[in-house]
């Protein structure tokens, strides 16, 4: 039996998205399309794949087991084909990209470093400002593409827009100023210990603005800057509590440097999206397509 690597494809697609439309989406094909292709493959293989209920497709186990065995054999054909594609494009100018800071570091630095080794003749230009200030130099043709906070309504539709990825934050200190606090959990005390935050007009900091004034409570930080960066350093110095987003204090989280702190309050989650102009751009295409490569396959590796 010879299994088309187009079948496997689709059948991959729909397994990561549980979702015939979203797949038909990604893949540029119909659903019709898709779901025929997916009859076709449980045909071949003579076993079911997916279980169609109401929310979605739902792998059986037997799908799961297929699902295991062939990701990374199909991520990487997929990448390959991404690079042939592209190996005699032309090689040049320039792709500007804004994101705020914690994005970059844990969402976008890999694939900036993947892009430049394959296209090392295009100029990245790099932008960190809040997600209010990267829309607008998005708008006025300053920037290819942005990742802003799902807060910024885009109702534009010369731009394309998608869900990158889900974010949280959180409250976090050293397991030293932790053992003091501990017991504090609710909003108003955790908002009066020695807070250090970002400056105003900030989206992590609009963000905790926000919380602060549907709760009716004032917020008087002890340090306030610019950067996530910063925030971390003078929280493990001991000065007090830091509030940002929680991917990217992870790697602190892990080693134990910081803890974050429980609390009794609900803190909404938030997403980041994707924002580009409608325009087929080349450079900012093949970057998309690497970026979400890559999520992928950190998806699948959990």
């Amino acid at each position: 039996m010879n299994v088309s690597f187009d079948l496997l494809r689709v059948f991959k697609t729909v397994a990561y998205y549980g979702n015939v439309s979203k797949a038909a989406k990604v893949l540029c094909v119909t659903q019709p399309s898709v779901t025929k292709s997916i009859k076709k493959l449980e045909h071949e293989l003579n076993m079911p794949l997916f279980v169609r209920e109401k929310k979605g497709m739902v792998l059986t186990d037997r799908g799961k087991t297929l699902y295991r065995y062939i990701i990374d054999s199909i991520n990487t054909l997929d990448n390959v084909e991404l690079i042939a594609k592209n190996i005699s494009a032309n090689d040049v100018g320039k792709l500007r990209i804004g994101a705020g800071e914690s994005v970059t570091k844990t969402l976008l630095k890999d694939t900036i470093i993947e892009y430049k080794r394959i296209y090392p003749g295009i100029t990245i230009e790099l932008l960190n400002l809040s997600s209010d200030a990267l829309y607008n130099d998005l708008r006025y043709g300053r920037l290819d593409l942005v990742f802003i906070n799902s807060t910024i309504i885009i109702n534009e539709n010369r731009y394309k827009c998608f869900k990158l990825i889900d974010i949280e934050d959180c409250f976090f200190t050293t397991p030293e100023y932790y053992e003091k606090i501990k017991k504090v959990t609710n909003m108003k005390s955790i908002l009066s210990e020695s807070l250090i935050i970002q400056n105003e007009n900030y989206d992590t900091r609009t963000f905790l603005n926000n919380i602060c004034i549907k709760n009716n409570i004032q917020l008087k930080p002890t340090l306030e800057m610019d950067r996530h960066g910063l925030i971390v350093e003078f929280v493990k110095s001991g000065l007090g509590i830091g509030f940002a987003t929680k991917q990217y204090i992870e790697p602190y989280l892990e080693t134990g440097e910081l803890v974050a702190i429980d609390v009794n309050f609900n803190i909404e989650k938030r997403f980041i999206n994707c924002v580009y102009k409608n325009d087929k751009n080349p450079k900012v295409n093949n970057f998309i397509k690497m970026l979400k490569y890559n999520i992928s396959k950190k998806h699948t590796t959990k």
